[in-house]
Order: C-alpha cells, then sequence, then structure tokens
C-alpha cells in the first residue's frame, strides 16, 4: 500500500480565503454541512468551518464503516452492509459521500443486474490540524 495521507484542518473561512478562495467565499454565503477540500502534494487536505461540522462527517458509523473497509476489504457494498449490520441504503449513503469528500473509493464493477460497487479505504492516517 502506497504511504497517502489527510491533513485535517479547523479553520474559519476568513482564514480559508487564502487558499481556497471560490469554496471560503462560498462557505462565508451559508453554513456549510461538508468541508472544503483540496490536493496538495499527494494530500488531501479537508477545511472544517467548526467541530459540528467535523462531528457529523467523522461520525462514529462512518469511522466504522471505514475500519471495516479496510481490515476486511470487502467486495461489494452489500458485503460491507452485512459485515457492520446495517441497511443497505445506509451504508449506500455513508460511503458515497466519503468518496466524495475523497475519503475512499468506489469502484463499479459490471456483474449480472444492476453489478456491483466494490469500496476501498487506502489511506495510511490523518493528520488534525487545530
Amino acid at each position: 500500500m502506497k504511504a497517502r495521507k489527510i491533513r485535517i484542518q479547523l479553520q474559519s473561512p476568513k482564514s480559508a480565503l487564502d487558499e481556497f478562495v471560490e469554496k471560503a467565499e462560498g462557505m462565508a454565503r451559508r453554513k456549510s454541512k461538508s468541508p472544503s477540500r483540496i490536493k496538495r502534494n499527494g494530500e488531501i487536505v479537508l477545511c472544517f468551518e467548526d467541530l459540528s461540522v467535523f462531528a457529523r462527517v467523522f461520525s462514529s458509523e462512518r469511522l466504522r464503516l471505514m475500519r471495516a473497509i479496510r481490515e476486511h476489504k470487502p467486495e461489494s457494498l452489500n458485503e460491507l452492509a452485512k459485515i457492520l449490520g446495517r441497511d443497505y441504503p445506509n451504508v449506500y449513503n455513508d460511503a458515497k459521500f466519503l468518496a466524495e469528500q475523497g475519503l475512499l473509493q468506489l469502484e463499479e464493477r459490471p456483474g449480472r443486474g444492476r453489478g456491483t460497487v466494490k469500496p476501498t479505504f487506502d489511506w495510511d492516517g490523518f493528520d488534525i490540524a487545530v
């Protein structure tokens, strides 16, 4: 597995303006439910407006989901839902949201009917800066 990191920062929209002009302006106009995100030197940097947004993104169920993907390496989201003992639609929604943030990858695979979606998590860890 290649070494990859995600840097998580808590910062106000005003301080984010220097590096994230477009995204910071959008955050200033509305209360953001998602972090702003950029890639820098092979890392993804997620910036959160405050701890409440951070807590919504990294809920205990989403952390459990990422851990299960890393440990069990499921072949599909359906298999992941069974491992977690959760309903498929909830697992799908959490996995899709985390993939949109760049925290995991979803690989669509052809198959009979609708096919499958294989989740992967290949990060070595998170650096958190406050």
